[in-house]
């Protein structure tokens, strides 16, 4: 199924029976009180709320918002979700701050941690996952309806036979410094690419979760906050898309390593 879904195919979606799992996603970095307050006061009629640095990571990692690695306690996770199966049909959506420069700057804030908690989905064989495009400040934005207050799927027992480990979607340090090495013997064959923003890259900026400031070697810079259109909130066109990445030296078939 597509990857994105609009504000008007969601709505018409969550007309049929059974309606899609609908999700808004945010993440531990953003501060659970400040997300939750943000869902409660307004979010699409029967999104339940996805805490994606709790129950899409791996407990006890080191470092935040790690991929999950054992199948049996993401199941138990996604069952308390009310997922029942890696075959279940799932759209996710963020939510940006109240204030930004722009919708599309507000879009992209928010729309970080649905896609992150896309991936870890597609990373375990999840196929019917969707993320509705420009997330709920279009939404509201088109003058469709919010709900307030909270609520949440009800749960179930996960059927942890249908997840598929595709490990190879992540990266491990070592794949990185081997990257990171063949950068610096002039291998142009893989593309490290940073999606944080300028600031972040360059160094100048605030950073989070104990990070260094700057950039792992050998990286190329594509901000995340670039992708989209600064009016709608809307991801770009895509032969705008297109054109970002293959300035910086991305193009059909290229892997790609991101952060």
């Amino acid at each position: 199924m597509a990857t994105l879904i609009s504000g008007a195919e969601l709505a018409r979606a969550l007309a049929l029976a059974p309606p899609p799992l609908l999700f808004e996603c945010r993440n531990t970095f953003v501060g659970d009180e400040e997300a939750q307050a943000g869902y409660a006061a307004g979010h699409i009629p029967s999104a339940a709320f996805l805490e994606g640095g709790v129950s899409l990571a791996e407990p006890d990692a080191p470092f935040g918002n790690t991929r999950p690695t054992d199948a049996a306690a993401l199941g138990a996770s996604l069952g308390g979700l009310g997922i029942r199966s890696a075959d279940d049909f799932i759209v996710l959506y963020g939510r940006g701050p109240s204030e930004g420069e722009s919708l599309g700057a507000r879009v992209a804030s928010g729309m970080m941690w649905a896609t992150r908690c896309w991936w870890v989905l597609r990373s375990w064989g999840f196929t019917r996952v969707a993320i509705l495009d420009s997330g709920v400040d279009r939404w509201v934005a088109d003058g469709r309806a919010v709900v307030t207050g909270s609520q949440a799927h009800p749960p179930t027992t996960f059927d942890t036979a249908s997840l598929t480990d595709s490990a190879e979607m992540a990266a491990s340090k070592d794949d990185v410094l081997a990257r990171v090495a063949a950068i610096e013997s002039g291998d142009d064959s893989v593309v490290l690419l940073d999606s944080l923003p300028t600031s972040s890259y360059e160094g100048t900026g605030p950073t989070t979760a104990g990070r260094r400031a700057g950039h792992i070697t050998g990286a190329v810079s594509l901000p995340y906050g670039t992708l989209f259109e600064a009016d709608t909130g809307l991801f770009k066109q895509q032969a705008e898309l297109r054109r970002a990445f293959a300035d910086v030296g991305i193009t059909q078939g290229v892997p790609i390593l991101a952060y």
